[in-house]
């Protein structure tokens, strides 16, 4: 995991995802384990691999249940899912997150895109 995260501030993705998988088969079930597996989420996002990303993120949700990056997994998820032109299911995760972490920065930003989506979907129609 500490060599991953350099890896990952330096934007070098590709050696930052391969170190991420390798400190998840060997350490599955450490104090990093979870944020291990958000990042390989968050690495997929920032390389516009939505589908990976949405795969990753949600392993994150069935591996890591009681992480402290389940709100905003699922809070990328919903993004994931928007930048896939998948308004339905993008607007369904957001409105999950308003619903599950109320108050919370994630909810703050699940409320910012289904505005922004909304608008989209009115400026369209």
């Amino acid at each position: 995991y500490q060599r991953a995260f350099p890896l990952l501030r330096e934007s070098r993705y590709d050696q930052a995802l391969k170190a991420l998988k390798d400190f998840l088969r060997v350490y599955p079930d450490t104090p990093y384990s979870d944020n291990a597996q958000y990042w390989l989420g968050e690495t997929n996002y920032v390389n516009q691999d939505y589908e990976l990303a949405i795969n990753e993120y949600q392993a994150l949700l069935n591996t890591y249940p009681d992480s402290q990056k389940v709100s905003h997994a699922l809070l990328k998820i919903g993004y994931s899912y928007a930048e896939l032109g998948n308004a339905a299911d993008a607007r369904k995760t957001l409105e999950e997150v308003l619903k599950l972490y109320p108050g919370t920065t994630a909810a703050r930003l699940a409320d910012e895109r289904l505005r922004q989506l909304k608008s989209a979907g009115e400026s369209s129609s």
